[in-house]
């Protein structure tokens, strides 16, 4: 194994968040409708958003190889590192540590770095998303876990700028806004009680009266990253996510390790 050989995930990475931002672009432009939907769980009346087109499950499975090629990159850095310090060996157990906390490092060290240097021990941990700065390898971990263990990461679509007309309650209007709407969240994230008082029944019905369309432009984000029945700061579009956790590994943790990576 060559230092190569780490470039060459890396590019297979870039090449496959290039063609998800570029398959992504095609559904840019969407169509939102908001109406309403009894929620059981909540005994409440909410106005569900629905926005098409949806996510194709090919984006899925591009993201998901783009995840796969950043992971493996970080397991050949550990096999380099093994490799660069004879006797030793890799072995099945060799791989990156991502650890949320000191003592979860501590706990799977000696099984993912054995045969590691002690020198690069010292720098993989200073790579640890408990410091400051790592964030993109908790992004990595979460999403590539699932899709390597369990199911495909989900990918939502979120409207980051709409022109909605509303229709069907006592008030009509018009709404033009940048606020992210995802795709199965709940618009206003509220929704009417079931048992208001009688004198409040007619905001129930007026509600269930009102639907809520128009033309959006979205963008395909990992559902695994935020809740769509939240509003909050922090949406971004998945392709953005891929390539800050890849310009993490080429920008930072790569010159780190370099020095201590011998040739084979």
């Amino acid at each position: 194994m060559s230092d190569f050989d780490i470039q060459l995930k890396l590019g297979r990475a870039q090449t496959h968040i290039d063609e998800f931002r570029t398959k992504a672009a095609i559904i840019r432009n969407g169509y939102c409708v908001i109406k309403p939907e009894e929620d059981q769980e909540r005994q409440m009346t909410v106005m569900r958003i629905n926005i098409t087109p949806k996510a194709s499950d090919e984006l899925r499975l591009i993201a998901g190889d783009a995840l796969f090629n950043m992971r493996a990159a970080l397991d050949y850095i550990v096999t380099r590192a093994v490799l660069s310090n004879p006797p030793n060996t890799p072995s099945r157990t060799n791989q990156f540590p991502i650890a949320q906390d000191a003592k979860s490092f501590r706990n799977i060290e000696a099984r993912q770095l054995a045969g590691v240097p002690d020198r690069m021990r010292a720098i993989l941990e200073k790579f640890q998303p408990y410091h400051p700065g790592n964030e993109p390898l908790t992004i990595l971990s979460k999403l590539h876990n699932p899709d390597k263990h369990r199911s495909l990461n989900l990918t939502a679509v979120v409207a980051d700028s709409s022109h909605l007309v509303a229709r069907g309650g006592a008030n009509p209007f018009a709404l033009v806004s940048d606020i992210p709407l995802c795709d199965g969240g709940i618009f206003g994230n509220i929704g009417i009680p079931w048992d208001l008082p009688e004198e409040f029944a007619s905001v129930r019905t007026r509600t269930k009266n009102t639907s809520i369309e128009g033309k959006c432009t979205q963008f395909v984000g990992f559902s695994d990253l935020f809740d769509p029945e939240e509003e909050e700061e922090g949406y971004e579009g998945a392709d953005t996510t891929l390539e800050r956790i890849l310009n993490y590994i080429e920008r930072k943790v790569l010159p780190g390790v370099q020095p201590y990576l011998n040739s084979q």
